[in-house]
């Protein structure tokens, strides 16, 4: 009897057709080899990965350095606690805004002082104003550095800002000083344009800014003067401050406050607040009052303008008395109107104009 080494060494056809694998096993010398290529590539690789750590680390801290000392980072606001800033022998005014005027994204104080000068290098004989005179200030509000100074003639009448928020306007506070209005940019404290007093009675706040009514496409502005016996509506070019078209008046009608409103249906009211009643006035109306060319996107409330007055065009909005007229959001020209007098609180839809409720209040107090 053969072996199986014979068989697989004479037939090796005849052992792969019993169904037998033929194990062939390596020499020496082939193992010897294999090993030293199996360990050249395993050095290889290590050297290649040891390369690619290093040139990794190397990158991050190429970038590390970089943001610590080659770029500059952004200088930061240093906030003082408390500071403090003394103008001796200085009359002050009932006007305070706080308003970004050097872009750190930190509220300025801007108000308005009467003195003979504002600081060792700004007087009035400086800007060829008789003394005293007004200058109008901003601090910044980090540190009370003085950011800009603007000197005007006396007296003050008042002033307001903030006015640059969804218009095209380059300036951003209005002050009515002496014989003139003047436009301020809240950043550089220059004066934009100046504007003599529109003739008739002197205006009061608040100042209304309304959509474009020139075609200029920079939105104008509104002013309201009043007396016991009428009301004046001023238009004014927001670009140049001239006046648009003629003055509106409304006779037999005083006002006590103002306010600008927006509807549901797109149509601006200017509301005028008695002690009496409140009443709206379209700013269409307004327009074609002044003798202005036809607005477009000056839309009609058919609603309210069904209970127009025929003579006045004034539509009723709460027949009451009013001691003032609040709104329920600040920054919201349609949100609802709060109604508040001795007697009752009453609150305004915005959206209609129509009255939503009113408490009386005597039965609380009493």
């Amino acid at each position: 009897m053969e072996t199986t080494d014979k068989v697989t060494e004479g037939s090796p056809l005849k052992s792969a057709e019993d169904g037998t694998e033929t194990i062939t096993t390596p020499s020496a010398t082939e193992l010897k080899k294999k090993s030293c290529k199996e360990v050249l590539g395993f050095s290889r690789m290590t050297h290649w990965r040891t390369a690619v750590f290093f040139l990794s680390l190397f990158l991050c801290l190429t970038v590390v350095f970089a943001f610590s000392f080659i770029i500059p980072c952004p200088e930061r606001p240093q906030y003082n606690v408390t500071w403090n800033r003394d103008f001796a022998e200085a009359a002050t005014y009932d006007f305070l805004a706080f308003e970004q005027a050097n872009r750190d994204k930190v509220m300025d104080v801007l108000f308005v002082i009467k003195s003979t000068e504002s600081s060792p290098n700004k007087s009035c004989a400086d800007a060829g104003l008789p003394s005293p005179c007004l200058f109008m200030l901003a601090l910044d509000g980090t540190k009370g550095r003085t950011l800009w100074e603007r000197p005007l003639d006396a007296e003050f009448h008042w002033a307001q800002c903030g006015l640059q928020t969804g218009t095209r306007r380059s300036w951003h506070c209005l002050l009515s000083h002496s014989d003139n209005l003047t436009a301020i940019d809240k950043y550089t404290g220059d004066v934009v344009w100046q504007q003599p007093q529109p003739t008739g009675l002197r205006s009061s706040l608040p100042v209304l800014s309304v959509p474009d009514l020139d075609g200029d496409k920079v939105s104008d502005v509104l002013l309201v003067a009043s007396d016991d016996t009428q009301t004046q509506l001023i238009l004014l070019s927001g670009k140049k401050g001239t006046q648009i078209g003629s003055t509106v008046i409304i006779d037999s009608i005083g006002t006590n406050n103002h306010l600008l409103h927006y509807t549901k249906g797109g149509s601006y009211y200017v509301l005028l607040q008695r002690d009496s009643r409140v009443c709206g006035l379209a700013l269409w109306k307004i327009a074609a009052k002044a003798k202005l060319e036809p607005v477009l996107g000056l839309k009609k409330d058919k609603d309210l303008e069904n209970n127009a007055s025929n003579t006045t065009g004034l539509v009723p909005i709460y027949l009451s008395e009013a001691g003032s007229l609040l709104r329920t959001k600040d920054s919201d020209d349609s949100s609802d109107l709060l109604a508040v007098s001795k007697r009752e609180v009453a609150l305004v839809d915005g959206s209609t104009l129509k009255l939503r409720w009113r408490f009386n209040t005597i039965a609380i107090i009493g």
